[in-house]
């Protein structure tokens, strides 16, 4: 089967990623299946998406996909994923829709369809099952267990409505071309694409989704959260994927992060710049207009004066421009001013893809639990299970405050960290912070950041900056300092402050006041445990409640009364991490993977005899692991 394109580009769960892999298995040499399809003409709506289209032999099929965990209550549909629930449309009502739509667009361009089989799916990766209804038949429906034997699932599926047709009618390989050419003119393999793999496998999924949809010239909007490497995947496109002919501009609103910018992408094709300084910046590069526009940190621009000012500079303008906006509206719209959401709505218009980076590099499970918890931001998935507690210190005289920041140094120092792997951060300029009053012998080891200097990043001594400055950098350990309760009034601020460290996280609150409380288990763990705790190692078991996204399944081996796994489990080859598992028993080489781990991570464990289960489990999965174990 030929699938369009070749790698996906614009799915913003992960749940799309797991269906096209299945697609990809599927053995039908003269069928074609696109993946993301734009509809213009759509019934219900100004502008459809068609997750996969099939065209093969056998007919014209639609399939809808959800991700997370799709249930059904009181005639509403629901996504759960990471514990927090979702409304969602109706996914059956989605998928009928959009193919009739599109049938009435190919019979309007000429395509005859009498007696063709047409159907609609729906496709639910991460779904154990859905309770029967008569709105749906089975066969119309594919759950987790449908991509484990895909090829016959699939096989069912097209039977089912090749059946309600009267003397269907196949199409011939001149058909299945003429359909697809109409569905996505020039649907052939992009070989611009093909030379793009070979740089970004070190990337996750969907990482290289938004390379892909670049490489494919659409206009992309991506979300991300802090350390989700947005900044790192700027960079990439700027060397890596556009020609040397091509003018680039990379945009952001903090001069230091366009000084650390400076520092990295030196071709004389790209342009750094602020809004303030744009034309400026532009006039020095002779250019009056630009091929490709990225934007880092594009919350802190969506001003209806900044994007007219930005419009003027990209080559076509946002509607016709080649251009990524990489954002984290969520967490950090109101940092500086809150963004104009007739902008956001005008963009979005413009915009071809919309992709959504969530797994997190920069910092550890516990960090973003103490994060979720404080500022009550949704937790994210992350690459570092394991890490180090978030270390809070308080005091209740400023001369206390003083010190507790000297023992925070001395104490990254003596964990092994040097002084240019440290910054210490504060709402408060230098001056104005208690920073300013450490002994001598401390201060002599510490410089303040300024326009200049943060170009050379990592600096030898300990680095002092101002919040409002470090937006979009990072270091090793941040020690944040001054810190009070009025500083959780701007959650924005608050949540880039407590995101810039990459390994340690230290936070001096101010003289005065009590740290806020935080919790890292849920409510639930708890009553969990205390029905369990005579037949659990309840300690052992709260240890991975607090850090595991697989909250469903730990409850129920709890019940099965199986032994505490580690959260986050690494293996380990010739002295080097290899591959990292969420919930594993080493001793019986058992573990469970979630639901976005990635097949190369996944064949690491199996290929040293390690039995394996991926999330979410079924009742029969979850006794196996649990007697595996208990043995």
């Amino acid at each position: 089967m030929r699938l369009n394109p070749s790698q996906p580009y614009n799915n913003g769960s992960y749940a799309e990623l797991l269906v096209f892999d299945a697609f990809r298995g599927v053995e039908m040499s003269e069928a074609i299946c696109f993946n993301s399809l734009h509809l213009v003409s759509h019934s219900e709506k100004r502008m459809g998406e068609l997750d996969f289209v099939l065209v093969c032999s056998r007919g014209i099929f639609v399939f809808e996909v959800k991700g997370g965990r799709v249930y059904q209550n009181k005639g509403r549909w629901y996504s759960r994923s990471s514990q927090r629930n979702h409304s969602i449309e109706n996914p059956f009502n989605q998928s009928r829709t959009a193919l009739f739509s599109m049938l009435n667009s190919l019979i309007e361009k000429g395509i005859k369809l009498a007696n063709v089989p047409v159907g609609y799916g729906v496709l639910l990766p991460s779904t154990l099952r859905i309770e029967d209804s008569i709105e749906y038949d089975s066969l119309m429906l594919g759950c987790k267990s449908a991509l484990k034997g895909f090829n016959s699932w699939l096989n069912n599926f097209i039977g089912y409505w090749v059946e309600k047709v009267y003397s269907p009618v196949t199409l011939s390989i001149n058909e299945i071309s003429q359909i697809a050419n109409l569905l996505r003119p020039g649907s052939i393999f992009n070989e611009k694409e093909k030379g793009a793999l070979t740089c970004i496998e070190h990337l996750n999924a969907m990482q290289k989704q938004v390379v892909t949809s670049f490489v494919n010239e659409q206009r992309i909007i991506c979300e991300g959260a802090a350390g989700t490497g947005k900044t790192h995947l700027i960079k990439l496109i700027s060397r890596e994927f556009v020609s040397p002919e091509e003018k680039v501009l990379v945009l952001c609103e903090s001069k230091w992060l366009k000084g650390r910018l400076k520092s990295e992408l030196s071709a004389s094709n790209i342009v750094i710049a602020t809004i303030n300084s744009l034309q400026v910046e532009s006039r020095r590069s002779f250019t009056s207009q630009y091929d490709v526009v990225i934007i880092d940190e594009a919350q802190d621009l969506y001003q209806s004066n900044k994007i007219n000012i930005l419009e003027s500079y990209i080559k076509g303008g946002f509607r016709e421009g080649r251009w990524v906006l990489f954002q984290d509206l969520l967490n950090q719209s109101s940092f500086f001013d809150s963004p104009d959401y007739l902008v956001i709505e005008q963009l979005k218009n413009c915009c071809d893809v919309h992709l959504s980076l969530d797994i997190a590099y920069r910092y550890s499970r516990v960090t973003l639990n103490f994060l979720s918890n404080l500022l009550g931001s949704d937790r994210i998935a992350t690459k570092k299970i394991q890490g180090p507690d978030v270390e809070i210190f308080s005091s209740s005289t400023v001369q206390d405050e003083i010190e507790q920041v000297e023992f925070a140094i001395s104490k990254a120092l003596k964990a092994g960290y040097r002084y240019s792997d440290i910054t210490i951060l504060s709402s408060n300029s230098f001056f104005d912070s208690c920073v300013s009053s450490v002994s001598e012998s401390v201060l002599r080891n510490i410089a303040q950041l300024d326009d200049f200097n943060v170009k050379n990043m990592p600096l030898p001594e300990i680095s002092f900056s101002q919040l409002d400055h470090f937006k979009g950098l990072e270091n090793k350990v941040i020690v944040l300092v001054d810190f009070d309760e009025k500083c959780l009034d701007n959650t924005s601020k608050a949540y880039v402050a407590l995101t810039r460290a990459s390994e340690r996280l230290l936070v001096v609150w101010a003289s005065g006041e009590n740290p806020i409380p935080t919790l890292y288990s849920r409510p639930e763990a708890t009553s969990i445990l205390d029905e369990h705790s005579e037949s659990v190692d309840m300690t052992a078991w709260q240890e991975v409640l607090d850090l595991t996204l697989l909250f469903e399944e730990c409850a129920a081996l709890i019940e099965l009364s199986a032994p505490a796994p580690i959260c986050g489990y690494e293996l380990v080859c010739s002295d080097a991490v290899v591959s990292e598992v969420e919930l594993a028993w080493p001793q019986s080489k058992v573990c469970i993977f979630d639901d976005r781990a990635e097949k190369n991570t996944i064949d690491k464990f199996s290929s040293l005899g390690w039995k394996y289960y991926q999330a979410p489990l079924c009742e029969e999965e979850l006794g196996e692991v649990s007697n595996l174990v208990s043995h």
